[in-house]
């Protein structure tokens, strides 16, 4: 009865805490579109850091101390922006990231970056 009370503590205990992944930015860089002037740039992301966990079976996305996030995950692999501008995360099995996002730079959105991040996640 004691070995059947241990098993199932750890079964039990080992559901109820969620997995998270810290990801880390490692380097980004960007394309800019201003009126008919189209150029690239290298941004510091060194700063950047994200969260994706398993809240009670859905899956998070968040800046790392932001409590909301536009993406919505499909898995703990793939989140997106489900209308418009665009945003998509990637996380590979080894655990390399990818996310690519736009940010509009003025008010009709005719100026827009599009971003893309890429660094490392690990287990929390």
């Amino acid at each position: 009865m004691k070995v059947l009370f241990v098993f199932l503590l750890a079964v039990f205990s080992s559901n109820t805490f969620a997995v998270t992944y810290l990801c880390v930015a490692e380097a980004g860089a960007g394309v800019k579109n201003t009126g008919s002037v189209i150029s690239a740039e290298v941004y510091d992301v060194s700063d950047n850091k994200y969260v994706i966990s398993d809240e009670s079976g859905d899956w998070k996305f968040k800046s790392l101390g932001n409590n909301s996030s536009a993406l919505t995950c499909d898995t703990e692999y793939f989140c997106e922006v489900k209308g418009g501008f665009a945003s998509v995360f990637f996380r590979s099995n080894d655990g390399i990231f990818t996310y690519i996002f736009q940010t509009a730079i003025d008010e009709k959105a005719k100026n827009i970056i599009t971003y893309t991040i890429k660094g490392y996640c690990s287990a929390l």
